[in-house]
């Protein structure tokens, strides 16, 4: 018994070393056509879930540098679900079986990129728009004050043109 113990450990400390975001989750009165649901879709994403006695859960987090996530441990059992991806898109996903699972799930707290968060700051990751997202808004904020220089600097060009093209007519 003392072995499988030290193994459930030993793999939530690995989940917790090894996996960029995770989120601490309490759940109970699920059924396990409900568990395998959440399980099989985030293993579809590359993501994973594990479910843990809080006991465990603490020990495991107290060999990692994240012994702070070890308060969000509390009451009996815990789950825990990771991920290497995107940070946005996964706690999307979490926030969704929340909703979806409306009083049987629910979000303790989590870690993303090293960063303990508490339930409201992971609910509020979940609200901020995709990486890719991002990207396209920054590249646009990079983009828009050249291609109004550029408009602004061809102007002179542009009514001279139509200047001529004018004077060209009367003459």
């Amino acid at each position: 018994m003392k072995a499988k113990k030290e193994e459930i450990v030993d793999e939530v400390s690995s989940i917790c070393k090894e996996h960029n975001s995770f989120v601490i989750l309490s759940y109970s009165s699920l059924d396990m056509a409900k568990i395998s649901n959440i399980r099989s879709t985030l293993r579809k994403k590359d993501n994973g879930i594990k479910m843990v006695k809080n006991t465990l859960a603490r020990v495991a987090v107290r060999n990692t540098d994240l012994s702070d996530v070890s308060e969000y441990f509390k009451g009996c059992s815990a789950a825990i679900a990771y991920s290497s991806g995107d940070p946005v898109h996964f706690v999307k996903d979490v926030c969704d079986f929340q909703k979806l699972y409306s009083g049987h799930l629910s979000i303790l707290g989590g870690v993303i990129d090293g960063q303990v968060l508490s339930a409201l700051q992971v609910e509020s990751v979940a609200k901020m728009p995709p990486i890719e997202q991002l990207y396209v808004q920054f590249t646009r904020s990079l983009a828009s004050p050249l291609l109004e220089l550029t408009r602004v600097l061809g102007a002179p060009a542009k009514q001279l043109v139509n200047l001529l093209e004018v004077y060209s007519k009367n003459i």
